[in-house]
């Protein structure tokens, strides 16, 4: 039998145990079946499921569309079941991002396929957080600056080691232009050397830049890769930058 759990969310005890017993054929475990909204957000909170099948209307404060927000918050999958598909409630349900909906009456097949691609959508999302994860560690203790901007070279994302080495925070830089912390000397030459490699395609390039900083001007030796949607217009530039001051200064 499977190790994979589902809570049933079901008002009619007929309805419920039919469910339950088609589940458990095919070897699914079914710990609970719960008949109102409260009860089954209690019980999710205590089993934690793998999934939830949750009918819309039930008896109680909490009506299913209701009981599956709290669910999601919990990071559990749901499926609704409903006799009703008007277009109102279809909307409300869509709002809390269901795995999945079914149509009462619905067959076994029809139920079994729902819940194999929910379990499947919810592992593969899973799987893409963990690699964000362990991407943004990495970014986030790199000693280079890493850096992202978008086309007109205005940064939308930067790492720590750029914002220390600034002697300023996060907000103070998102939404500016790399070219606003150049030192003026240099601001011209700079801006020459942007236009020749972001004017036009492959729109790539290794800039040494003199940055102003809290603590003094810092040279940064950078290197872009650009992101091109399908036409090859540039949409945002990834940019890796290293603090050579100490070279300059040789």
């Amino acid at each position: 039998m499977s190790t994979t759990k589902i809570i049933v969310v079901e008002d009619e005890s007929i309805e419920a145990l039919d469910i339950k017993n088609t589940l458990e054929s095919f070897g699914y475990q079914v710990p609970y079946i719960a008949s109102r909204g409260d009860e089954a957000v209690a019980r999710a909170q205590e089993i934690k499921p793998d999934l939830v099948l949750m009918d819309i209307i039930l008896k109680g404060d909490l009506t299913g569309i209701e009981a599956a927000s709290e669910i999601k918050k919990l990071d559990i999958p749901f499926i609704y079941l409903t006799a009703h598909s008007n277009e109102k409630t279809v909307e409300k349900a869509k709002l809390t991002e269901p795995y999945g909906y079914l149509l009462k009456p619905f067959n076994s097949n029809d139920l079994k396929h729902t819940i194999e691609l929910a379990l499947h959508k919810h592992r593969m999302e899973n799987k893409l957080k963990e690699s964000e994860n362990r991407y943004r560690l990495l970014v986030e203790s790199q000693k280079d600056f890493i850096v992202e901007t978008d086309a007109k070279g205005r940064f939308t994302f930067v790492n720590p080691s750029f914002c220390e080495r600034l002697g300023i925070t996060e907000d103070e830089i998102l939404g500016k232009s790399l070219l606003g912390f150049v030192d003026e000397k240099y601001h011209e030459r700079t801006v020459k050397s942007f236009r020749s490699s972001f004017s036009k395609p492959p729109f790539t390039g290794n800039h040494e830049v003199c940055i102003q900083t809290k603590n003094g001007n810092c040279w940064v030796s950078w290197s872009g890769q650009p992101v091109l949607d399908d036409e090859q217009n540039l949409i945002k530039i990834f940019a890796i930058g290293r603090d050579i001051t100490q070279q300059k200064k040789l």
